[in-house]
């Protein structure tokens, strides 16, 4: 029987032995997908090159399945795509996502050394629209927040704006480089509304309409954005559950495909070191080496991202409270650890602190406190 992907099959046989095959014969499908601002940036002076291409994957297609030995799996349940590994021209990147094992701590980002080592090897280097893949190529803009009129820079606010004061409350009392350099907005109006009722019977309103709009800038181009609601979230009047998320994503795009300030962290330290935080404001509050996951712990393709870009260097993670105790943090960095020359450290976090709610002296401590501690 002819694979679809006959040179990973192939490498995959050597290395784990029996692989199934699923959906035999069936074309993966994905859109490359075009983001574009350039209406918002035209409005801002044009100082921003907004164009990139990113991968939505549709299906898998032909799928290769093998036993995973990282969770002693014995029953196939470690899924490869048979484009993984492929180049996609359209988007100028090699497609490494599509491989997951049923087991979700399993890590398995680093599959191309697995396979090859750290070897070029040129049987797998192959175009994804040169295999039997039916390509969905269309593009489309990324979808804004609201109106290009009516994402306003936050430095055009006043002062008494409850983002101003919300960001004030934070520490951040440099408006002016949260708006230019990291292109803070607000949405005043946008036509997203989704409505429901909760428990007691109370319409609500989920909508990016006033919300602050954080942006994940990479190399000057947006590639998401997100929307943080500002003030005290409805609470459902029975369980006393918040009944609206704080955060609201741009559709289609998933934050755990990038590291938010990557390239500005490894251009600063130039790639010696960086402080992973959870969210946006504490990477900025960590300075220019600090970098976020927007969630407790990396995702795989986030923990490839780390390793490749810093593993001359060290990782330090400040690991807020509730995320020492899902633990799961505590598993990436155990792999990180052997991945990255100087190895990692992990700053606990006492429980109600963030490094947006800490000085930078306190910062510091914290991490001097450890490094110090790590050489006793």
């Amino acid at each position: 029987m002819k694979h679809i992907n006959e040179s990973l099959f192939k490498a995959l046989k050597k290395k784990f032995g029996k692989v199934q095959v699923t959906n035999a014969g069936i074309e993966a499908k994905y859109h490359v997908v075009e983001d574009k601002v350039a209406a918002w940036a035209s409005a801002r002076n044009g100082n921003l090159d907004a164009s990139t291409k990113r991968v939505n994957l549709i299906n898998w297609g032909e799928t290769y399945a093998v036993n995973c030995p990282r969770c002693n799996d014995k029953r196939s349940r470690l899924y490869i795509s048979h484009i993984w590994g492929t180049h996609c021209e359209q988007a100028n990147k090699k497609l490494f996502s599509c491989v997951k094992c049923h087991n979700e701590s399993c890590y398995w980002g680093d599959l191309w050394n697995v396979l090859f080592g750290t070897d070029y090897d040129p049987a797998i280097e192959q175009k994804s629209e040169d295999l039997k893949t039916g390509v969905d190529a269309d593009a489309r803009r990324m979808e804004l927040p609201g109106p290009v009129e009516n994402l306003i820079p936050i430095n055009q606010l006043a002062e008494d704006h409850p983002v101003i004061q919300y960001l004030i409350s934070r520490n951040f009392t440099d408006i002016n480089m949260l708006a230019n350099e990291y292109q803070f907005c607000f949405c005043s109006k946008s036509p997203w509304q989704k409505r429901f009722t909760d428990s007691g019977g109370n319409w609500h309103t989920i909508t990016p309409q006033n919300r602050l709009i954080i942006p994940n800038v990479q190399q000057g181009v947006w590639q998401g954005w997100m929307a943080r609601y500002i003030g005290d979230i409805p609470k459902d009047p029975n369980s006393g559950k918040p009944v609206i998320q704080k955060y609201l994503n741009a559709p289609g795009y998933s934050f755990s495909s990038s590291v938010y300030r990557l390239e500005s962290a490894k251009a600063f330290s130039n790639g010696d070191f960086c402080i992973v935080c959870e969210g946006a404001l504490s990477a900025i509050a960590c300075g220019f080496a600090g970098v976020c996951t927007f969630g407790m712990y990396p995702r795989p393709m986030q923990e490839e991202l780390l390793a490749n870009t810093f593993k001359d260097g060290q990782i330090v993670f400040m690991v807020e409270h509730e995320a020492a105790a899902n633990k799961r943090i505590f598993d990436v960095i155990a792999r990180l650890n052997g991945k990255v020359a100087k190895g990692c450290l992990a700053v606990e976090l006492a429980k109600g602190k963030d490094p947006a709610s800490m000085t930078t002296s306190e910062l510091m401590e914290a991490v001097i406190n450890k490094q110090r501690n790590n050489h006793v």
